[in-house]
């Protein structure tokens, strides 16, 4: 979580730092903001409702104690059980079912957040295809994880998907689109220089 949180710090002042610059890498601007404002929309979405109580357990939940703690091992309260965050499915799944289920749903959110981190990189460095790559990497990553979900709390009618869930992957196709931008302007841009090589050289 903490790489997430510096991830999106860095991407921030890379913005300022590389946007600036009057250099062919003005042109990647537009696509690189594209890109970034997908990378950031992940990263807060991990703390938006990723799966959301419903039926029974709503109801239940409904009737709970604001406040009250429904896990105590984790404090949890009843609307932190409610609307729950990707970042915290491991710690319901451990409370449902078992520890290890907890240790499942955290090895896959920390190989979310590191591909995440790897995206936003190369994203930083305006390097196109490594950034579709791991683009395509966390989704995969991210597919396995809601497979995962889904196999735990929607297949049991006690969750549905939640709003973090539905714009992460508009985000991924965001950044699929500012990366795939910037490589067309790259290749564009350098058969503009290869084109003015030629007709100094000519010259």
């Amino acid at each position: 979580i903490g790489v997430c949180v510096f991830c999106a710090v860095a991407s921030v002042a890379a913005l300022f730092i590389f946007g600036g610059k009057r250099n062919e890498k003005q042109k990647l601007t537009v696509p690189f903001i594209i890109a970034l404002i997908g990378v950031l929309v992940i990263v807060g979405g991990m703390f938006l409702p990723y799966i959301t109580a419903t039926g029974e357990m709503a109801e239940f939940l409904e009737n709970y104690p604001e406040y009250g703690i429904v896990i105590e091992e984790y404090d949890m309260t009843a609307n932190d059980v409610k609307d729950v965050p990707m970042i915290s499915i491991g710690k319901i799944a451990s409370s449902a079912y078992a520890e290890e289920e907890q240790i499942i749903f955290n090895v896959i959110l920390l190989l979310f957040s590191f591909f995440l981190v790897l995206t936003a990189l190369f994203i930083i460095l305006k390097k196109p295809i490594p950034a579709i790559i791991f683009t395509l990497i966390t989704c995969g990553v991210f597919i396995c994880h809601s497979l995962a979900t889904k196999y735990d709390f929607i297949d049991a009618d006690k969750y549905t998907w939640g709003i973090s869930y539905y714009i992460t992957f508009t985000a991924f196709v965001t950044i699929l689109i500012g990366a795939i931008w910037m490589l067309v302007k790259k290749i564009i841009a350098k058969k503009e220089l290869k084109a003015d090589t030629i007709c100094q050289t000519e010259q």
